[in-house]
């Protein structure tokens, strides 16, 4: 589905190699590794899982912005993302969220807007934080 400039350009480029990692890691042999190496591995790769949400974000941002799910007859982006991405109402609301929360959004004239919490964009974006922190920090604002 993706057009030949997503699969030959640098974007391209890079989702080909993330999804050779991945396909690596399925393939894998992870019995050998020791105690400790498990342990980094569940971390590294907890880090990996975070950022790549935080690039959801971004990809959600986009599509809202140039409108995407309405050029397609979509009645929302939720309703977007649970027809093109088979997600559940549930993903798809917290996805939106989360990108509403900490993604960059732009003005009209293209100029970017600070994410509304800014701390915890900067921390989902180094995957020191995930999906569920963004919605508890966002949660917890709301409040105060």
């Amino acid at each position: 589905m993706l057009s030949m400039g997503v699969r030959e350009g640098e974007v391209g480029a890079r989702l080909s190699a993330l999804d050779e990692a991945v396909d690596g890691l399925l393939e894998d042999d992870l019995t050998g590794l020791s105690n400790d190496d498990l342990v980094e591995f569940l971390q590294r790769f907890e880090t990996v899982l975070r950022k790549a949400a935080a690039v959801g974000h971004r990809m959600i941002v986009e599509t809202v912005e140039r409108r995407v799910p309405e050029d397609l007859g979509c009645r929302s982006i939720n309703d977007f993302l649970i027809g093109t991405l088979r997600i559940s109402a549930a993903d798809a609301t917290r996805r939106v969220k989360g990108a509403k929360k900490v993604g960059t959004w732009h003005s009209l004239d293209g100029e970017d807007l600070e994410p509304e919490l800014p701390a915890t964009a900067a921390a989902a974006r180094s995957g020191a934080i995930g999906p569920d922190h963004v919605a508890a920090v966002a949660k917890v604002m709301r409040k105060v």
